[in-house]
């Protein structure tokens, strides 16, 4: 869409060659956004709501306009994130406008998404905790708001997600109906937090999926008994799944989610 070339490095992740870095390397980019370019995103969206049939809800998403700058900006994963924080305290109109661009970018995108059948769509801030609470807004929030008032909802929830919980009280009246979290908080805490008006996502350690299966279903139980309510939680990992972890573990823990949750 923005015309960057981006490839994966095994143990790395995803690479830019030619990352964000002044205002030169903006202005080289294109004007107009190539939409065409995510074309395989809807035919792959169609093709499983099709497949699907209805039989359950499939989940759009998008990484936050900030998350997806700490990428373009760096270069690659990283965990110094150097470049932005620079950008952000030495030239902070550049970010501005890059933030600005990644954020109509995901507007389009995410309409796509719901006009191809998505049943709920999901905003991942990973990065949104490495701000300050004036920062947060400014140069997050700010930006999702924006991508949130812009969609084509019709009433379709939205799901937001972050590695850190250090601003969450931010969220309260963002129009957000349910957040993600990590496996480093705990789900009662954070319900409550949000004054039980918030549904939550998560938030099991992914780790566990490396351990025996009779640790995994402690695990998962220890994980909804942290939930007070019956409803208004959704079973998830607490971060993104990794290479290393077994198919047949995921398959384990599906299976007895599904059944302890029928209880």
């Amino acid at each position: 869409m923005f015309n960057m070339n981006l490839r994966f490095e095994d143990k790395k992740g995803p690479v830019f060659d030619k990352p964000l870095r002044s205002e030169t390397d903006f202005n080289n980019l294109p004007s107009e956004l190539d939409l065409s370019k995510l074309s395989y995103v809807n035919e792959t969206i169609k093709n499983i709501k099709t497949e699907l049939n209805d039989s359950l809800p499939l989940i759009g998403f998008i990484g936050s306009p900030w998350t997806v700058a700490t990428y373009l900006i760096e270069g690659n994963s990283t965990k110094k994130f150097t470049y932005i924080k620079n950008m952000m305290h030495e030239n902070s109109n550049l970010l501005d406008k890059i933030l600005d661009m990644i954020t109509r970018g995901s507007i389009h995108y995410v309409n796509e998404q719901i006009n191809q059948g998505v049943d709920a769509f999901m905003i991942f801030d990973t990065w949104g905790g490495l701000l300050s609470k004036n920062d947060y807004y400014n140069y997050s929030l700010k930006h999702i708001e924006k991508i949130i008032s812009s969609t084509n909802r019709h009433d379709i929830p939205i799901i937001y997600y972050s590695r850190s919980n250090t601003n969450f009280e931010s969220l309260k009246n963002m129009g957000i109906d349910c957040v993600g979290i990590s496996s480093d908080n705990n789900l009662g805490d954070i319900y409550n937090l949000f004054d039980q008006k918030i549904a939550l996502q998560g938030n099991l350690n992914t780790e566990v999926l490396k351990q025996e299966n009779s640790v995994i279903k402690k695990e998962i139980n220890k994980t909804l008994k942290s939930f007070p309510n019956d409803t208004g939680h959704v079973f998830n990992l607490g971060s993104g799944i990794t290479p290393d972890i077994h198919p047949d573990k995921v398959a384990f823990l599906i299976d007895q989610v599904n059944e302890i949750s029928s209880k």
